[in-house]
C-alpha cells in the first residue's frame, strides 16, 4: 500500500517571496495502541514533503530528507518554510518509520496565506 499524498498549493497573483506552513498529523490512540505496542519504532511517524511535480519526478524532490523527525506520540507538527515559494507548490506525505504499518490520521495545514490543499494523484504507471 503506498502512503497517501497531498498537494498543497497558495492562492497568490503574484510569486510569493516566501512561504510558511504547518502540517500537523495526528491518529487515534486507541486505533492506533496495537500497532504501536507491536512495533513502537516502526509506528512513529513523520511527514516528508516534496516539490510539486506531475511526473515521476516529484519521487526524487524530497525538501527535508534529512531534517524528517519521527515520533513515537499520536500527534506530530512538521513546520515548512522556504525563501522562496515555489508557485506550483508541494506534495505532503505523512509517513510511518516502517514499512507496511498502516491506519487512519488526521491532516490539518495551518498558514497564513490562503492555500488549498487536494489528493494527490500521480499519473499512471508512476
Amino acid at each position: 500500500m503506498e502512503n497517501p499524498k497531498y498537494h498543497i498549493s497558495f492562492d497568490y497573483k503574484d510569486r510569493l517571496p516566501e512561504v510558511d506552513f504547518q502540517v500537523i498529523v495526528s491518529r487515534s490512540e486507541s486505533i492506533w495502541n496495537k500497532k504501536i505496542a507491536n512495533s513502537i519504532v516502526n509506528a512513529m511517524i513523520g511527514v516528508y514533503i516534496f516539490r510539486y511535480e506531475r511526473d515521476s519526478k516529484w519521487r526524487t524532490s524530497c525538501l527535508n530528507m534529512d531534517k524528517v523527525e519521527f515520533v513515537p506520540k499520536n500527534e506530530i507538527i512538521c513546520d515548512w518554510k522556504e525563501q522562496k515559494a515555489d508557485p506550483k507548490g508541494y506534495i505532503i506525505m505523512p509517513v510511518t518509520y516502517g514499512p507496511g504499518v498502516v491506519g487512519k490520521f488526521t491532516i490539518m495545514i495551518k498558514s497564513k496565506y490562503k492555500f488549498s490543499i487536494t489528493p494527490f494523484t500521480p499519473k499512471k504507471g508512476e
